[in-house]
Order: structure tokens, then C-alpha cells, then sequence
């Protein structure tokens, strides 16, 4: 993206907000008689998160939301919602709660400080194991001078974008984390901080690509396709599939896996969706998977099992999944319930794989 036009007729908030929890923190400041002079009747800007009562305060805003899970909670609220950054906005206070993988957090901030007036606010969150305690350090590396508060094993630091701050720092740390080529192991694919295994190859679906079938045919889907390493590789090895549907929650990896799959466009299709609840694809032949399982430090099998549930009501009968798993994960039993018969034809290394035949 680089650095984006300034237009100056517009004034925004923006707010970043990745859970409910932290995103209560962004009001801590006036509830503590700071920042008494801001205006919340100017157009506000929710960069993330889930709705949350506190922003009832803001008479008129709209949501920017990468995750399609976070972002049904805002349209249910009757806010607009977007799913990606506008590049001719030039905004008066941004609000942020950071994620946790730094390149995309730092790529957050620079990116706020690029789209804000002079004078204009920044404010961000995050827990102080998630980069809470680097958010100072990084604001001070940018060239302003922020003040913070500490709350909850949290951190808000917040400053106003002057004539302090650094704009050379500010396009390195957007070019750091903007979409780019990765290349491991004489593999290259676009991809992005923040999305999930950013600039690795994920193992379990590597795995997962030595065990398929000899051949695949007709019409299959990649449920939670990622920046599309198994999706590109299933494209590769198997040219009588006729159409192949990517699916992913994270609307910039899923924006990645566009970009990688270039060459086989005229067969695929991409869906920005929540596999934990039900699709609209019927009659598959297959489905191949590697579901998450993880929510930060926090492990939730349930993602795995809702995925699989969705995975079995979406293939024909007699249609496979080809699923790979942490092996201490216990998804046997909904397999076996859910499928006419089910083989786990891998176990090495932490990961197992299964073959489900509807």
C-alpha cells in the first residue's frame, strides 16, 4: 500500500478494537478526565473488534473489520461496516487496539499516524502480553510523544500527531507490514503480517498435501484457506479439478490467496466467512482442511469441531474430507458421528490426518 494521499475534507475517528475486553479500555482515559475535549459527534471509524456498549457515545460511525466473525456483530448493530482501510480519508482521532503480532501492530500505528490531520489524536490498547508494554517505545520510534495510562494489565498510550513525527518511519513500518513475498524452502506466496502463519509453511498442511489421494476430481473447497498454501498446492497437483471454493474468516489472508492463485482463477471461488457456522455449499465431491484451534493463548477446540460439522453438511453423499489435526486434539468422535466412515491414515510428529467419507 505505501504511503496514501492526503485529502484533507474529511474528519474521522478511527478505532482499532480486537476483543470486547480491551475494547471497554478505550473510554478509561475520559473516565479518568483526560481527553475531555473530544468530540463524539464527529464520524467515527471502529477499525476491528466486536460492538460494545460503550460506543453508543459515538453518534455516528461506521466499523473497518478483517475478521467476518467480528464483523456480523457490528452489522447486527445497524453500523456500516468495511473490510478494508480507505486510502482518501484523513482522519481526526484514531483509536486503536493493537494486535498481537508486531509488524501488523506497528503497521496499525504508522498507518493511523498517515491517515490523521495535524493535531490530530491517536489512542491504542493492548494487553502487556500482547504488546501492550512496546506501544511507548514503537510511538516514541514514529516521533510523537505519547502519554499512557496502565489498566486491567493493560496498556492505552495515546498522542497527537505534530510536526515531532517521523513520516520516513512511518512508510517503513507500513511497507513492513503490508502484503509481500514470503519465501521458505523455494516457495514463494504474497502473504501479510497478521494473518495466521504469516511467513511460514504451516506444517500441518504441508502434512497434509503428502497424504492426499493420487487424484482429486470435480468440485472441492479449502475450508479456511489462509494465504492459500494448501489451495495452491491441491490446484497444482491435481488439473481435473473443476472448481475449487477458498474459504477463509480473515478477509486480508483470503485477499492473499487471491494474489497466489492467479494462475487458476478461472477455477476458484472466494468466500469471506465463518466455518464455525453453517454455509451454503451443498454436493461437494471433497473437502480438504487444516482448522484452527486456537484464540490467542487459548485453546478452543470447538472451532475444529464446528468446522467439522459445517465440512460434513456441505459434501454430497459419499463425498470425503481430508482433514489434518494437532494430535492431541479430539475430534474422533464427531467424526465417527458425522461420517459413514472414517480412517486416520497419519499419526507423526504431533499431527494426525483422517480421511471422513460421508
Amino acid at each position: 500500500m505505501g504511503f496514501l494521499p492526503f485529502l484533507f475534507h474529511e474528519i474521522y475517528f478511527i478505532i482499532l478494537i480486537m476483543n470486547d475486553d480491551i475494547s471497554s479500555l478505550l473510554s478509561y482515559p475520559f473516565d479518568k478526565g483526560q481527553l475531555a475535549t473530544l468530540d463524539f459527534n464527529a464520524k467515527t471509524l471502529f477499525w476491528g473488534g466486536k460492538y460494545s456498549q460503550h460506543i453508543e457515545r459515538f453518534s455516528n460511525a461506521e466499523c473497518l473489520q478483517t475478521l467476518k466473525t467480528d464483523a456480523v456483530s457490528w452489522s447486527t448493530h445497524d453500523i456500516k461496516v468495511r473490510s478494508q482501510l480507505s486510502i482518501d480519508t484523513i482522519y481526526q482521532n484514531i483509536f486503536c487496539v493493537l494486535p498481537k503480532q508486531k509488524e501488523a501492530a506497528r503497521y496499525m500505528l504508522a498507518q493511523s499516524f498517515h491517515h490523521l490531520e495535524d493535531q490530530g489524536l491517536l489512542l491504542a490498547v493492548a494487553a502487556n502480553d500482547a504488546g501492550g508494554k512496546k506501544i511507548e517505545s514503537w510511538m516514541k520510534e514514529l516521533g510523537a510523544r505519547p502519554t499512557s495510562l496502565s489498566k486491567s494489565k493493560c496498556r492505552i498510550v495515546w498522542a497527537h500527531k505534530d510536526g515531532s513525527v517521523d513520516k520516513l518511519k512511518v512508510d517503513l513500518f507500513i511497507q513492513q507490514g503490508d502484503p509481500q513475498i514470503i519465501n521458505i524452502n523455494n516457495h514463494k506466496f504474497m502473504s501479510q503480517p497478521g494473518v495466521f502463519g504469516w511467513n511460514k509453511i504451516d506444517q500441518g498442511s504441508k502434512i497434509l498435501v503428502e497424504n492426499l489421494p493420487v487424484n482429486l476430481t470435480g468440485i472441492g473447497a479449502d475450508f479456511g484457506c489462509g494465504y492459500g498454501y494448501l489451495s495452491y498446492k491441491v490446484l497444482k497437483k491435481y488439473s481435473e479439478i473443476t472448481k475449487l471454493y477458498a474459504l477463509d474468516v480473515d478477509y486480508n489472508a483470503l485477499s492473499c490467496a487471491k494474489r497466489n492463485l492467479t494462475q487458476y482463477q478461472d477455477n476458484v471461488e472466494y468466500r469471506w466467512t465463518d466455518l464455525t457456522q453453517t454455509q451454503d455449499l451443498k454436493n461437494l465431491d471433497w473437502i480438504v482442511m487444516n482448522p484452527p484451534f486456537h484464540d490467542g493463548k487459548k485453546t478452543q477446540n470447538d472451532v475444529g469441531q464446528n468446522f467439522i460439522v459445517h465440512a460434513a453438511a456441505s459434501l454430497k453423499k459419499d463425498g470425503v474430507l481430508y482433514m489434518v489435526a494437532n494430535a492431541h486434539l479430539p475430534y474422533e468422535k464427531s467424526l465417527n458421528r458425522l461420517f459413514s466412515k472414517t480412517q486416520k491414515i497419519y499419526e507423526e510428529g504431533g499431527y494426525k490426518v483422517f480421511v471422513s467419507q460421508k
